[in-house]
């Protein structure tokens, strides 16, 4: 039975551009739509199974994704019984690029062993081996620096678990290694320096700078859409100064302000009156609720950032800075052992294979090396299902 494709679906299997995202709820038909693109891509413009790559992150989805590519050629062969293309396409199905991103990444890295400082019979060790490898490596590292009682390293691990539960403090330390592998980041990611100036200025609050210009823009924009739709709908100017009010407010966040001056505007901010709407038409309810997000998420703002005064903020980040330094040397120490087990055991992880295919595949400066040029010159299409 065909499938009836929507508006969207179709237009995702006709695109002829380059890049393609498609966006959906899981079970809304995303790898449905993505093996009929490949099979109209086949049968309509000669494409070969042979040049695409197309990956997933886990073993069974490629699998699944496999069989599923498999399913539509057959189907296809039984409706156009004198394509013999087709069943070029099904011989070479089974030695296609369809497979997970990191076995995707291991093909790749292999033949550059060398290059990599890589031992030539390298394996993936399995997550039971490496979990083993990680709890006795970082219970030696933490034995050691409590040995030395450095006092950094003390204010720590009172920290992290409090009287010095030993056990508690590697599954923290693990903790916090991990999600910097998450990331992609090593331990240098850890350090910052002293910032002489305006600490909302500084390079560690990039994050935050970020999040308040969203949030910044993305309320000016409902406040700003509440004015027009309010005096559509004949509403009283004291609701459209109202909705005014907020969109300056909600901008101003954006401007350039020190921590100081921020902290004040976030603690000067007020809700002008808002008497009651007798008819609440749509554009009084929208308006309501985003006086109500926008005052939740002032209030937020308030306590998650700007609780402190800047002098009690430095005093906090000086403490901060010497516990963190504890911290980089301690899963610095870590990641060097780590890297070492593995070394001598001539294994691999996921973590690896992902740092070492950037290295294999990306320059300093960005560009792509001559690895990554001949990868890619390998494939004409390259599909991603998540």
């Amino acid at each position: 039975m065909a499938i009836k494709w929507n508006e969207a679906q179709r237009a995702a299997i006709d695109y002829e551009g380059k890049s393609l995202l498609l966006s959906a709820a899981a079970g809304s038909g995303k790898t449905a739509t993505l093996t009929q693109r490949i099979l109209e891509l086949i049968i309509d413009h000669g494409a070969d199974l042979s040049r695409m790559l197309i990956v997933t992150f886990t073993r069974d989805a490629a699998a699944e994704l496999k069989v599923k590519i498999a399913n539509k050629l057959t189907e296809a062969m039984a409706d156009n019984p004198g394509l013999k293309s087709l069943e070029k396409q099904i011989q070479k199905l089974e030695g296609s690029a369809i497979s997970t991103t990191h076995s995707f990444m291991l093909s790749e890295l292999r033949p550059h062993f060398v290059t990599l400082s890589l031992p030539p019979d390298f394996s993936v060790a399995d997550e039971a081996t490496l979990s083993e490898m990680r709890r006795e490596i970082m219970l030696d590292v933490v034995n050691d620096f409590f040995d030395e009682g450095e006092s950094e390293f003390l204010r720590l691990a009172d920290t992290l678990a409090g009287a010095r539960d030993e056990e508690m403090l590697d599954e923290a330390l693990l903790y916090v290694w991990d999600k910097l592998m998450c990331f992609g980041k090593n331990a240098e990611f850890l350090l910052f320096d002293t910032y002489e100036g305006d600490f909302l200025l500084s390079s560690p609050m990039e994050a935050l700078r970020h999040e308040l210009d969203i949030m910044s823009r993305h309320f000016a924009d409902q406040f700003a859409i509440a004015a027009r739709e309010l005096a559509l709908d004949g509403a009283t100017e004291k609701y459209a100064a109202g909705a005014s009010y907020f969109e300056k407010f909600a901008l101003s966040i954006e401007e350039n302000r020190g921590y100081t001056e921020l902290r004040s505007h976030l603690n000067d901010f007020t809700e002008p009156d808002s008497p009651r709407m007798k008819n609440k038409t749509d554009a009084y309810v929208a308006y309501m609720s985003a006086r109500k997000e926008f005052r939740e998420t002032v209030r937020d703002m308030r306590a998650r950032y700007f609780s402190v005064s800047e002098e009690e903020l430095s005093l906090l980040l000086e403490e901060n800075r010497r516990i963190n330094r504890a911290l980089y040397r301690v899963i610095s120490e870590f990641e060097r052992r780590f890297s070492e087990a593995k070394r001598e055991k001539g294994k691999v992880d996921y973590n690896d294979m992902e740092r070492l295919a950037v290295k294999l595949f990306v320059r300093e400066d960005g560009s792509p090396t001559p690895e990554a040029e001949a990868a890619a010159a390998k494939y004409d299409h390259i599909f991603i299902d998540e």
